[in-house]
């Protein structure tokens, strides 16, 4: 698909495009996100196969207990899973405000979105790649808006992508929810690194740091 996919990944130009051209782009894919977050469904989870739920904050539950039965299997510590499954429990209900499951592609990056440069100097969106963990979710857990809230985004990026989603800022449960959201992303990263035999360290600190953010909150 990558292959076949026209135009490059935008992680391969993003940095060298000139600001109209950035902020273009960036709300393009702002909008391409808004339209398939208004996809939904009566369940949270995978769209085609694996367990569903009625609840969102029973299937962020089902994520944590996963993220623990990883830990075991690989070997690496769990104590910091646990933490991040008490702190799903304890905000179980800022979870539960989240009513209408949102398809998200939930690696949502530069790397997966594919641009066309124009012959008017214009960049346009292609399309995405990398879809297999899409699923119905909060549309606030898609990676993309998480990378914003603990990523030095620069400003512009920011601004064009909400602005075209259709959002200019998040409320106060929002802002808790995002965060956690964080910490799942860097809790997901470490299973799939130690399977690869790559080191986690780093990452781990990440998800550590992450988990105090919650904490204070």
């Amino acid at each position: 698909i990558q292959e076949m996919m026209p135009g490059v990944s935008l992680a391969t130009i993003d940095d060298t495009l000139d600001s109209p051209a950035r902020s273009a782009v960036w709300a393009e894919l702002g909008a391409f996100t808004r339209t398939l977050h208004d996809i939904s469904s009566d369940r949270f989870g995978p769209p085609a196969w694996g367990p569903t739920f009625a609840s969102w904050a029973d299937q962020v539950r089902w994520d944590a207990a996963s993220l623990i039965d990883d830990a075991v299997k690989f070997g690496y510590p769990a104590e910091p899973f646990h933490r991040l499954a008490m702190a799903v429990e304890r905000l179980a209900p800022l979870l539960d405000e989240v009513k209408t499951p949102a398809l998200i592609h939930s690696d949502l990056s530069r790397t997966h979105v594919f641009v066309e440069p124009g012959a008017d100097g214009r960049v346009r969106l292609a399309g995405v790649i990398d879809l297999e963990f899409g699923r119905y979710a909060d549309p606030l857990s898609e990676h993309l808006i998480d990378e914003f809230a603990w990523r030095n985004a620069p400003a512009e990026i920011r601004l064009a992508f909400m602005c075209g989603y259709g959002k200019s800022e998040f409320s106060h449960d929002e802002e808790v929810r995002t965060l956690l959201y964080v910490a799942l992303s860097f809790a997901w990263l470490v299973p799939l690194l130690a399977f690869q035999g790559q080191p986690y360290d780093t990452v781990m600190a990440d998800f550590d740091h992450a988990l105090t953010a919650i904490e204070w909150r």
